[in-house]
């Protein structure tokens, strides 16, 4: 899984241009508003793994190739109090 030469956020163009590299992440323009100050902005932080699953365990990565897919989301800021985390998966026929 991972994007192809030339892809960027956010033309992506498949579930797989979403795997990134740990410590990489995409910063979104979409930006939280500071309750006591709307003139400050926080943006917010998103990083997302794509790997290969199995029917019968889609908690656990596998190596080789497979039918179907998750894709695990986290999304922060430090305008946030925690993390949100967020799973899919897919399967191509």
């Amino acid at each position: 899984p991972g994007k192809e030469v030339g892809e960027v956020y956010p033309d992506f163009d498949d579930f797989d241009d979403f795997n990134m590299p740990i410590g990489e992440f995409i910063t979104d323009t979409t930006t939280l508003i500071h309750p006591d100050d709307p003139s400050i902005y926080t943006p917010f932080f998103i990083h997302s793994r794509v790997y290969y699953v199995t029917p019968s365990d889609p908690n656990t990565p596998v190596t080789s190739r497979q039918w179907n897919k998750r894709m695990d989301v986290k999304v922060w800021g430090t305008g946030m109090e925690d993390t949100v985390r967020v799973s899919t998966v897919t399967g191509y026929w």
